[in-house]
């Protein structure tokens, strides 16, 4: 018999293969343009809900790390203590100015707190210290010394790690304080209790803004009450610059402060 159609041997009739192909394509039917456009629209969806998820684990991954890396500098700061009888001293002389277009003294103040915790001079405070975690200066020079490639310590976006000691002598017995300045001292010693006798340590956060070493220290001269307003009431504000901050910060209640004098 003709192959494209005709009887087979039960004398019943076969359809032409090309009528065959015919009625299976009528059956099928496409996609239409408003079905694409829905697919498509849910495949970007999910793919911008998993870029944001995974951007804010990113985020939360960095304020993880430095969490970590300011307790380290807790930690080592308590090790010189313990060595050293006192906090890292990082004042430095003021004849010391960056170079035009460097670095602020500030940072080259938390360069010097790094070769104190890191310097074996200084007993090793903080050994093993990660590259990535640290920055170095550029050429930053006084009358006589270059502080070109000196690290500090940098929290994971790339900002550096802020340390403030109040008056040491404070922390004295109050027997042997001087007398002309025990009105001064006993002022800093409720600064010192506010953070639990600890030195404060913190890092700028994702945005790179907040306290800086001298709005920190120009506190030196005014109240526990002015300090804790200083760093607790913009953490209470989501505009505010300190907002993002990543501290040790104690919230240590005033009552639990010695008492004012």
């Amino acid at each position: 018999m003709n192959q494209a159609g005709g009887v087979n041997c039960t004398g019943r009739g076969v359809a032409p293969r090309g009528a065959a192909r015919l009625a299976v394509g009528r059956g099928q039917r496409g996609f239409t343009l408003l079905e694409m456009i829905l697919v498509v629209s849910i495949i970007l969806l999910l793919l911008s809900t998993l870029i944001v998820l995974a951007a804010s684990a990113h985020v939360e991954s960095q304020k993880v790390a430095t969490r970590q890396l300011i307790e380290g500098v807790e930690s080592a700061l308590d090790s010189f203590y313990q060595r050293q009888g006192k906090y890292p001293d990082i004042a430095l002389d003021p004849k010391v100015l960056p170079a035009p277009g460097a670095v602020s003294r500030e940072d080259v103040q938390l360069a010097m707190l790094y070769i104190y915790l890191t310097d074996q001079w200084y007993g090793n405070c903080m050994p093993s210290v990660s590259e990535s975690v640290t920055e170095r200066l550029p050429e930053v020079t006084d009358t006589g010394r270059n502080y070109k490639g000196y690290s500090y310590l940098v929290d994971a976006w790339r900002n550096a790690i802020r340390f403030v000691a109040f008056d040491p002598q404070a922390l004295q017995p109050e027997g042997e304080w001087p007398a002309a300045s025990k009105g001064k001292l006993n002022n800093e010693r409720r600064k010192w209790a506010l953070n639990g006798g600890r030195p404060l340590v913190w890092s700028l956060g994702p945005d790179g803004k907040g306290w800086s070493l001298a709005a920190v220290r120009s506190t030196g001269t005014g109240t526990a009450e002015e300090l804790r307003d200083l760093f607790y009431k913009p953490l209470d504000d989501a505009t505010s610059d300190n907002a993002d901050n990543i501290s040790n910060f104690r919230d240590v209640p005033l009552n639990c402060l010695p008492v004012a004098q």
